[in-house]
């Protein structure tokens, strides 16, 4: 019994220690990406992009916190078209990265704080989700977009705004999933009442 409320405790632990790195991570990830917009815009339109990462990001989260089941296949859903996005765009090279930055990135951190409040209730589907998000960020970048003279080398794709997000999101989606691990052994253990 000791046992169960011991590992319980630290599945809670891990669970919330992901839950606030990947809010830090998006909110801290979301300000860089606003001072790039202040700095590079001008007037109503510097509030409207950044309105449009922090309304949708801000939306999900209540959602995911409020509402897990529902909100799980949105989040499914929202990913898998995040990560065809960002592989297409490196395809084909639909946004202009030089002038309007890393928009894949930037919507992948909007996606990754609510798949973090999602994971207060569901921690091995949040873990999957980041896993996947940073999985689809890395082959956009290490297959997509090759260099000069084919492949890109993992040190190279992996630099930038890519890496600083792949890294993390993998780190994050495993603290999740150990998360989701500990607290499923313990209910499969604990004493019937």
């Amino acid at each position: 019994m000791v046992l169960g409320v011991v590992t319980m405790s630290g599945a809670s632990f891990i669970k919330y220690l992901a839950v606030v790195l990947v809010t830090l991570f998006a909110v801290l990830g979301g300000l860089f990406a606003a001072g790039y917009a202040v700095e590079d815009l001008s007037g109503p339109t510097v509030a409207l992009v950044i309105a449009g990462y922090a309304v949708p990001a801000g939306i999900l989260s209540v959602m995911a916190l409020l509402r897990p089941v529902p909100t799980g296949p949105i989040l499914i859903a929202l990913s898998g078209a995040m990560i065809l996005f960002n592989d297409i765009d490196a395809l084909a090279r639909l946004v202009p990265r030089d002038t309007w930055g890393p928009v894949g990135v930037v919507a992948v951190l909007m996606l990754s704080a609510a798949i973090g409040f999602l994971g207060v209730h569901r921690p091995t589907l949040a873990g999957w989700l980041l896993i996947a998000l940073a999985a689809g960020q890395a082959v956009a970048a290490l297959v997509f977009r090759p260099g000069d003279g084919g492949a890109v080398p993992v040190r190279a794709a992996l630099s930038g705004s890519t890496g600083v997000v792949v890294v993390p999101l993998l780190v994050i989606g495993v603290l999740f999933l150990i998360a989701g691990r500990l607290s499923g052994a313990v209910a499969v253990t604990a004493p019937a009442h």
